[in-house]
């Protein structure tokens, strides 16, 4: 596993208190193996509203993805409505199996209510026990109006199946769907969330989702960031995996990595002055499977006046700060889809003052084009928003927050 850590300022003040920001980069080794035998389960919303167009291009999405998978692999597949329905219990995917498989699916007719719950649990229950990489795929138009209907208890759901082993990523179609409840059960299931607003895309990431399975080099990745002794400050992933954090550490989740995937991390230090020549030591560690697979380490030093010129690494600032956009920009989504227009204005508005301040003692270019953004972001989140509007810019988000997989990949 190939580590790299840059900072923004590797100093730190004798007075007051100061924010750092660090860039962790992984690029993960080349498989030099088959990845494990992957058990998936496909959770196809059948309710009324996924009638046309929509319910075609998920039964071509069905085929084409059963179609990657190997002889060693299982694969089920359930629907549901108001109810659930398995259709096919999990079978190997032999040539004879898919092409089963695929007859069946041409059978799928859509009707009825949207009952979200109903369909993830029997899609859990049909997973092999013995595959070592085991995933939940739910593709929904809807909103969910049957079963369990509120995020914690859906999100809860899914977090109970990655405490099993079993990662969940949700695909929503049109207008319809709510995308904060679709996101959490991703978020919380260690999975990807990917909104279509144009139907045609259903296969292409359906396929996507499926090959990253298959190409896993390092499975169970975790990154642990381990503050100094009697550290009492904080410090913040900038991004949307699963993170869980101590008093003196902060452990991200990254699930499976495919072979060379290229990962760019962001965190910020919040750090207490330091007498000069002192210094605040971070250990940055990356687990595949809880095995140490390589670290680093962080190092903010003391200092008497402040350095000229005060950027070590002006673009880890930079993108730090767009991090921190995107997670305002996910948080302004769902307060906008409440109609809570002022709320998402303000919280904007509170990270474009601190950008502005960056920007003054920095005079970063970069800095500045992000504060304008935040500027022309408060104005259009602080309005009523189209559905598609609001649900194109969350799933452009969360691409850029949580990238996965064939969307970045190392040439090396």
């Amino acid at each position: 596993m190939e580590i790299q850590v840059k900072v923004d300022r590797n100093w730190v003040a004798m007075s007051g208190k100061c924010r750092r920001f660090a860039e962790l980069k992984l690029v993960a080794p080349k498989s030099e193996k088959e990845s494990p035998p992957l058990s998936v389960a496909f959770v196809v919303d059948v309710s009324s509203s996924m009638r046309g167009r929509k319910i075609q291009q998920t039964i071509e999405a069905l085929k084409q993805a059963i179609s990657h998978l190997r002889p060693c692999d299982w694969f089920s597949i359930t629907v549901f409505n108001h109810r659930s329905s398995v259709l096919m219990e999990s079978l190997k995917a032999t040539e004879e199996h898919v092409r089963f498989a695929k007859k069946l699916i041409q059978t799928i007719e859509a009707q009825g209510n949207t009952n979200i719950s109903a369909g993830w649990s029997s899609g859990f229950h049909t997973l092999v026990e013995k595959a070592e990489q085991k995933l939940v795929i739910v593709l929904s138009d809807g909103l969910t109006n049957a079963g369990m209907v509120e995020p914690s208890q859906l999100a809860d759901m899914t977090r109970q199946g990655i405490q099993k082993g079993v990662r969940t990523s949700t695909f929503g179609i049109g207008e319809g769907f709510d995308e904060q409840v679709l996101e959490t059960m991703a978020h919380e299931g260690g999975g990807n969330f990917v909104f279509f607003a144009d139907e045609s895309r259903i296969p292409e990431i359906m396929e996507s989702e499926i090959k990253e399975c298959l190409a896993a080099s390092v499975m169970n990745a975790r990154v642990q960031v381990v503050g100094p002794p009697g550290y009492d400050g904080k410090i913040s992933f900038l991004g949307r995996y699963k993170s869980h954090r101590t008093r003196e550490s902060l452990d991200v989740h990254l699930g499976s990595l495919i072979s060379k995937q290229e990962l760019k991390l962001y965190f910020e230090f919040e750090l207490d002055a330091i007498a000069p020549d002192d210094s605040n030591l971070f250990f940055v560690k990356v687990f595949g499977e809880d095995a140490l697979l390589s670290e680093a380490d962080v190092s903010f030093v003391g200092v008497s006046e402040v350095p000229e010129p005060p950027l070590l690494h002006e673009d880890v600032l930079v993108r730090s700060y767009k991090a921190k956009r995107n997670l305002v920009i996910l948080e302004a989504t769902h307060l906008n889809s409440l109609h809570l227009y002022d709320e998402a204005r303000r919280a904007i508005r509170e990270l474009a003052r601190e950008c502005l301040e960056a920007y003054t003692e920095t005079l970063s270019e970069g800095l500045g084009r992000v504060h304008e953004k935040l500027i022309l972001d408060a104005s259009r989140f602080g309005r009523s928003m189209s559905s598609v509007e609001r649900k194109t810019s969350h799933s452009h988000v969360l691409y850029e927050a949580r990238s996965r997989g064939l969307f970045n990949r190392s040439s090396s």
